[in-house]
């Protein structure tokens, strides 16, 4: 039709449409393309504060590595809110969503209220299907844990349910990624002494403490 075109540079603009596609694709199914999950990506992560630019550093050296069979994991904690911490989390969910990983983003609150739902008649999951998703994801996002209310009573419990998610990618080599509000030191008291060893030696020398002015504030 007297058009002349380059098979080589057409072939590339369809692949590289097509690869954008499949990267849209999974980003609607983990459900951060729109609202204000589209937002929290590393390149709008404010790193004015160097306790930011060291949380950032540390997630941008830990994601060049990925993947892990080792359980490399991370923490980012404060004592104080609105570090940015659930961003950076976000934020790698995406990162590795866009690469294809399996990634499970759990707020540590919100998943006890789902297994204790699992206990009552008629449940749609099961406290084992919600357990499996959690243990066998490629990267695991505990969000703000220590923000959870337990009871005396459900110590227990709670200490045996974490345990079980934690031992199972420690095991395996799983990596783990951890927000808090509560130091590191703490996690014995918090979680008890057999998922407090385990964190600490798969986070290692990956733990930030992002302690600082709440930037919702500013």
């Amino acid at each position: 039709m007297g058009r002349i075109y380059c098979l080589e540079c057409r072939h590339r603009k369809v692949h590289a449409e097509f690869l954008e596609a499949i990267v849209r694709k999974r980003l609607s199914r983990a459900g951060l393309d729109v609202g204000p999950l589209a937002r929290l990506t590393l390149g709008s992560f404010d790193r004015t504060d160097a306790r930011h630019w060291r949380a950032f550093d540390t997630i941008v050296t830990w994601l060049e590595g990925w993947p892990y069979s080792d359980g490399a994991s991370v923490l980012l904690w404060s004592s104080s809110y609105g570090a940015g911490k659930t961003h950076l989390a976000r934020a790698t969910q995406r990162a590795l969503v866009e690469r294809g990983a399996t990634v499970c983003f759990m707020q540590v609150a919100d998943l006890l209220e789902v297994i204790r739902a699992s206990y009552e008649d008629g449940a749609e999951q099961s406290e084992h299907a919600i357990l499996w998703k959690a243990q066998r994801v490629d990267l695991l996002i505990l969000d703000d844990l220590g923000k959870e209310y337990v009871a005396d009573r459900s110590r227990q419990w709670f200490h045996n349910l974490i345990f079980r998610i934690v031992d199972r990618r420690y095991r395996e080599g799983a990596p783990t990624f951890v927000t808090s509000n509560v130091a590191p030191t703490e996690f014995e008291a918090l979680l008890g002494g057999a998922t407090a060893s385990r964190l600490a030696e798969m986070v290692g020398e990956r733990q930030v403490d992002m302690t600082g002015a709440d930037w919702r504030l500013r």
